[in-house]
């Protein structure tokens, strides 16, 4: 029987059973018993390489460490070998703010993916702030952020912009729709962030308009935490007014090349 499909070994006889029972010992009962062990030990998995799982390999909520680099295409990747690792998902349900503190020690360039992000309150734009204490304070002094967004419109084939030198906030959209389907799809990216230097931040972010033709509005919008040269490792997502109502937003982290 060898193992019994849920990893326990089955033997076949007990050999103090039998002799409590004249139960004499015999060549096909040696040969069953030792069968067994033989089949259990082909089952295993050999740690020279010479037998190949026949199944997937539960491991129980365990790590395979101290694993080499991947070389091929169809081996096992180590977290080292990873360029691009998805970090954190946070969901809005009528919630004030998005808070991400940032992974600065595994990743050098930080994605935040925005999916059908509405506001409650209609005609709201998508502010943005840094943390430089894990998340601890925001950033919102007078003159903390300057940015650049520029805007454009389906129905236009010339563009508008905002922009500021002193803000308590990056602009990152123009006046964001709260309908069904209005929300705002884009990615908002800050790289280096422990560079200790005025730390720059890039948005692209589509969605419909809180104009009564609900318009297809596109921004690009660039920024920056201008308060200090140091080192950011929060960034906070926002309306400028009201809460975010529903949406997700998705961490992804990238390594720096080795």
């Amino acid at each position: 029987m060898a193992f019994n499909g849920s990893g326990t070994f089955v033997r076949l006889y007990d050999w103090t059973d039998d002799a409590a029972n004249g139960i004499p010992i015999t060549a096909s009962r040696v040969d069953g018993e030792d069968d067994g062990f033989a089949t259990g030990l082909t089952t295993c998995i050999t740690k020279d390489g010479q037998t190949t799982p026949t199944a997937n390999i539960g491991l129980g909520g365990f790590k395979i460490t101290n694993l080499a680099a991947a070389t091929a295409t169809t081996d096992a990747a180590r977290f080292g070998n990873v360029a691009l690792v998805a970090s954190e998902r946070q969901t809005a349900s009528a919630s004030a703010t998005l808070d991400f503190v940032l992974d600065t020690t595994n990743f050098n360039v930080h994605i935040f993916v925005l999916s059908n992000i509405l506001p409650v309150t209609d005609g709201q734009p998508i502010y943005v702030r840094v943390s430089t204490d894990g998340g601890a304070t925001w950033k919102s002094g007078a003159t903390d952020y300057e940015y650049h967004t520029q805007i454009r419109k389906s129905n236009a084939l010339t563009y508008s912009a905002l922009a500021s030198q002193g803000e308590t906030f990056i602009r990152a959209t123009n006046s964001n729709g709260n309908g069904a389907g209005e929300g705002a799809n884009g990615t908002v990216t800050i790289i280096s962030p422990t560079a200790a230097s005025f730390q720059h931040i890039h948005g692209e972010i589509n969605y419909f308009s809180s104009d009564a033709t609900a318009l297809l509005e596109g921004c690009a919008c660039t920024g920056a935490y201008n308060g200090a040269a140091e080192d950011v490792n929060g960034i906070q997502f926002l309306f400028a007014s009201g809460n975010i109502a529903s949406g997700t937003i998705d961490y992804y982290g990238i390594r720096a090349a080795s």
